[in-house]
């Protein structure tokens, strides 16, 4: 019985052997063909997919690395594995420093990848073309845009006309001139609020100039228009409206060739000669002041004189604009 019994054991025994050989197949060894980043290998592996392959030669990935095909994907005889392997980019932002792993091959793309803007938004050191290698630093700064608006003047033209009714070296405005404006809009490229340039972006003539048209007389038969000397002997004096200039002649040549200066006391007058020493007297204010003539005008129908800013300050007259003197010649010129 006893006999009986250890047969019968080991007949399950091996029953039980065939049956777990019979169920149980290894995983055949296959032949994979691996590139790594552009490095090929040829391998052999028994593993059941993709990811055992690669834990079965010990093969690390880095964040950002790609697999293809997938490492769930089961091997099989013949299979190409490819791993691409992602740069590790420091990018320096202001005070901020990071490692980004990225598979794109520029710093434009790179950069576009992680939604910053460098053609409109940064300062991008090195070149959006630069290739992307592994180890890179990429410097950005962010800067702002910001729109400004500005007037400037339009200066206006001055056409000139002869005219025989008007003694010849006199002048006379037909029509006096205007300047226009125009605005400038600039887009400002800042960094904090340190201005990096400025471009213009739009131009708006918002008011036309109006050209000046002066007549030139030409006509010669007339005594001369320089007063005389005899007359100015004579109290030479007369009452009408004055003006005055300032900034805008200021640092160009009078009529007798001095550099004209808006603080100086002098003044135009189309007859008396230069150098002549005119009294100007304010009737709306009182004041008075000396005035040496250096230059020809006014130019304006019905004016008598025109006075340098400093003048027409000293008397009251400059915040009017004009306003009625009288003159009266006190020391004759050349």
């Amino acid at each position: 019985m006893k006999e009986n019994g250890y047969l019968y054991y080991t007949l399950v025994s091996i029953l039980l052997i065939s049956t777990v050989l019979f169920f149980y197949q290894p995983y055949p060894v296959k032949e994979i063909t691996l590139n790594d980043n552009g490095e090929v290998f040829i391998m052999e592996s028994a593993a059941a997919d993709v990811a055992e392959l690669l834990q079965e030669h010990e093969i690390a990935l880095t964040p950002g690395d790609t697999v293809v095909p997938p490492t769930v994907e089961p091997l099989e005889t013949g299979m190409v594995v490819e791993i691409n392997r992602a740069a590790a980019v420091k990018l320096i932002k202001l005070q901020e420093q990071k490692i980004h792993y990225t598979l794109q091959e520029t710093v434009g793309e790179f950069l576009a990848e992680l939604s910053l803007s460098p053609e409109n938004s940064l300062v991008v050191s090195p070149s959006l073309n630069a290739p992307v290698y592994s180890g890179m630093e990429i410097t950005v700064v962010p800067y702002v845009v910001r729109m400004e608006k500005v007037q400037e003047q339009i200066p206006f033209e001055v056409e000139f006309k002869e005219d025989n009714t008007i003694d010849k070296g006199r002048r006379l405005v037909l029509q006096e001139g205007q300047e226009g404006i125009r605005e400038l809009a600039y887009r400002i490229f800042l960094i904090g609020e340190t201005e990096l340039y400025r471009e213009p972006a739009t131009e708006t003539i918002k008011v036309e100039p109006i050209d000046a048209v002066v007549a030139l007389g030409t006509r010669t038969n007339s005594p001369p228009t320089i007063a005389s000397r005899e007359k100015i002997e004579s109290a030479y004096s007369e009452q009408g409206i004055a003006s005055w200039y300032g900034l805008k002649f200021q640092g160009n040549r009078t009529a007798n060739g001095e550099i004209f200066d808006k603080n100086k006391f002098t003044a135009a007058h189309l007859t008396l000669p230069f150098d002549t020493l005119v009294k100007v007297t304010c009737l709306r204010t009182g004041k008075d002041v000396i005035v040496r003539i250096n230059d020809r005008g006014p130019h304006i129908r019905g004016r008598i004189i025109d006075l340098s800013y400093a003048a027409a300050e000293e008397i009251g007259l400059r915040p009017h604009g004009v306003g009625k003197v009288s003159i009266e010649v006190v020391a004759s010129g050349s």
